[in-house]
């Protein structure tokens, strides 16, 4: 739990700091918007599990947060033909 909770926190700072990051989303076509929302939703899905008062059916979202996000990431790659393995 804690360990998924640092990778999510990792991942939504890399979101609010990394340039790279803000230029990936415009690469694939998305509004810099949604770069802030994903960021916010990911950082409250750390919170939420790691606050052991909040119920299990609210966790299991919050676990299935970041599989959406993987699959939906790899789909949005595969439709904007991005290499499989980077050069």
């Amino acid at each position: 739990m804690g360990i998924i909770s640092a990778l999510m926190l990792f991942s939504a700072s890399g979101y609010f700091a990394n340039p790279q990051v803000a230029k990936g989303f415009k690469h694939l076509g998305f509004p810099d918007y949604f770069r802030v929302e994903l960021a916010i939703a990911k950082i409250f899905g750390a919170i939420v599990l790691v606050i052991p008062q909040i119920s299990g059916r609210i966790k299991e979202w919050a676990y299935a947060g970041p599989g959406i996000t993987f699959i939906s990431a790899a789909n949005a790659h595969f439709q904007s033909s991005d290499p499989i393995i980077a050069n």
